[in-house]
């Protein structure tokens, strides 16, 4: 795709406006009113100075722009940060990157097959320069691209949604929106990221409010509903001191957002030539696609032990060969087809994918059946318990009840007895004279 196709899109797709027909004017500052009496600014050249350590300035289609170095793979704008809500300017992006003060709220970010990402800059200030996209359980945002207009004339905010590619989105699931690092959130798998962008639709981007740029298309009930935690409002102060965003106080941002003052003589003091650029370019992209391949191959292993203990007969788990030659060198890898290059190591056909991934789902589920079988036993077996001792405490007190009752009947017997002794021991026995023969004792 060439960079033309990329800034202004397919004119197949019909294009949504960020902002309808809003259009800013020229020395327009989108800052607070009270901020903005302040008349402090900097210029184009702070940019060139200030963002030198962290990449390269080169010229790019007649443009200067800085293109990041030292970025891990996949990496795209918009991406090493979270998201926080502001009573100015609605949502806003906090960066993690040293750069971020001024790449993520001045001017626009692009693409090119040959240089990856790159930043132009812009003398306006945004709480970020995105347009947004929402689906049933997922919310994307992408960096607006750049306009092929002088950014330092009247500058319009208009721009197509059919205008910005598929892989310029990073998507979501909305439950962890709010979470303090997103990357950790941001889903990674390409193809389930177009499938999540397909079928979400475009909410807008950056809007112009009473004179100010407001990013507030998401409403925030949506995110407190899907994330089930309270957002909190940040109170934005004004700073002198350019660098990276600060929240404090809890409830207190300290943002720079002073307007920009455009010189169309500043350049860079330090202009990188596009080749050498473009050479660290494709040497980062084979250092990432090696990284990626090497990160895939132990998913499959990982996923191939975990389906042969499941008993799949269609996946093969292929050991590595040696590829070590007796004088220490490596021999050359052959792939199944017997051609020299990368091994194959490991073998899984789609069918033998679907097939895993429908035993793990199996798996899954019988854990959890087993979990809630174990669940159940165990409250059965206290219910039980729970039985066994009312039923005890009956048994106890019935067979006191029956001691009680024998010790009555026994007392019973026994009061006749005592009676008829007691009759018996009144009577006197007769006194015989021994001297009296038939004296009966």
């Amino acid at each position: 795709m060439s960079k033309k196709s990329i800034l202004f899109g397919s004119a197949a797709v019909a294009a949504l406006a960020v902002i309808g027909s809003t259009v800013l004017p020229a020395g327009f500052s989108p800052v607070a009113p009270a901020a903005a009496a302040v008349n402090v600014s900097i210029s184009i050249g702070t940019f060139y100075d200030d963002l030198q350590p962290h990449g390269a300035w080169t010229r790019y289609d007649g443009d200067y722009v800085f293109v990041p170095r030292g970025r891990r793979a996949g990496w795209r704008p918009y991406t090493e940060g979270h998201w926080v809500f502001t009573d100015l300017y609605g949502w806003m992006w906090v960066s993690d990157e040293p750069f971020g003060w001024a790449t993520y709220h001045y001017g626009r970010w692009g693409f090119g097959n040959d240089i990856g990402w790159y930043w132009i800059p812009g003398t306006r200030w945004a709480p970020a320069w995105v347009y947004w996209r929402r689906g049933s359980d997922y919310t994307a945002w992408a960096p607006l691209p750049p306009l092929r207009r002088d950014r330092y004339s009247d500058f319009s905010i208009n721009i197509g949604v059919g205008s910005i590619p598929d892989y310029y989105w990073a998507a979501v699931p909305t439950r962890g929106f709010l979470s303090i690092n997103l990357s950790n959130e941001l889903v990674r798998d390409d193809d389930e990221r177009r499938r999540i962008i397909h079928r979400s639709e475009p909410r807008g981007g950056v809007r112009v409010r009473n004179n100010i740029i407001v990013n507030n298309v998401i409403d925030v009930d949506v995110i407190e509903r899907e994330t089930r935690q309270k957002v909190k409002r940040k109170r934005v102060v004004e700073s002198d001191r350019r660098g990276r965003i600060i929240e404090r106080n809890g409830d207190e941002i300290e943002v720079f957002s002073r307007p920009v003052k455009a010189e169309r003589s500043a350049r860079p003091k330090a202009v990188e030539d596009i080749e050498k650029v473009r050479s660290e370019r494709k040497a980062e992209r084979v250092r990432n696609r090696e990284k990626v391949e090497d990160t895939k191959k132990l998913d499959r292993n990982k996923a191939n032990v975990e389906g042969s203990e499941s008993g799949d007969p269609a996946v093969n788990i292929v050991k590595p060969r040696d590829r070590t030659q007796a004088n220490g060198k490596k021999k050359p890898q052959v792939n199944q087809q017997g051609n020299a290059g990368q091994a194959d190591d490991v073998e899984v056909t789609a069918p033998a994918k679907k097939r895993l991934n429908a035993n793990q789902e199996q798996k899954r589920k019988q854990q959890q059946i087993k979990a809630e079988r174990r669940k159940a036993q165990q409250l059965n077996a206290k219910k039980n318990q729970n039985a066994k001792q009312r039923d005890n405490v009956q048994v106890n007190k019935r067979k006191q009840q029956q001691n009680q009752q024998q010790l009555k009947r026994q007392q019973k017997k026994k009061q006749p007895q005592e009676e008829e002794n007691r009759n018996n021991g009144k009577k006197k026995a007769p006194q015989c004279d021994p001297q009296v023969q038939n004296c009966m004792p």
